[in-house]
């Protein structure tokens, strides 16, 4: 993990698209942030998820090296680490995917769980087509032919 100085972290976070300068100050990335802290039995009070979540948007530590500095940052296990990391990328950085695939060319392999979870969701609330289709086309045994 590369360290940098305040300067350094401003220059950059300067230089970022608005769409990730918006994640450092965002309600919704907060209470997901606490969301994630009482998942993973994180002290409310630690500063580390946030801060290193800011650090992978900056740059300063790769995407791949997630896990490991959440676990030893955090205390989490390995395991969980590794899981955290995944609703990081999933409910997090997945608005500036784009963005992060490009500027720090890494495996955001993750990404495509994301849109499952997208459809998941959407089949939950009844916007799913095929299922509809198929039940249409069952017999009604009681129904008379005409």
């Amino acid at each position: 993990m590369k360290q940098l100085t305040k300067e350094e972290r401003f220059k950059i976070y300067q230089s970022l698209p608005q769409e990730a300068k918006d994640l450092f100050w965002s309600d919704e990335v907060i209470d997901i942030m606490d969301l994630l802290k009482s998942r993973y039995k994180i002290d409310s009070n630690d500063k580390q998820l946030p801060r290193i979540t800011g650090l992978v948007i900056l740059g300063a530590i790769p995407l791949s090296k997630l896990p490991q500095t959440l676990s030893s940052r955090t205390g989490v296990d390995q395991k969980k680490a590794e899981k955290l990391a995944d609703d990081i990328k999933r409910h997090i950085l997945f608005p500036i995917k784009d963005f992060l695939e490009e500027a720090y060319d890494e495996d955001f392999s993750i990404w495509e769980f994301r849109a499952k979870d997208e459809e998941i969701e959407r089949i939950k609330k009844g916007k799913d087509t095929t299922q509809k289709e198929e039940t249409t086309k069952k017999e009604d045994p009681y129904r008379e032919n005409i």
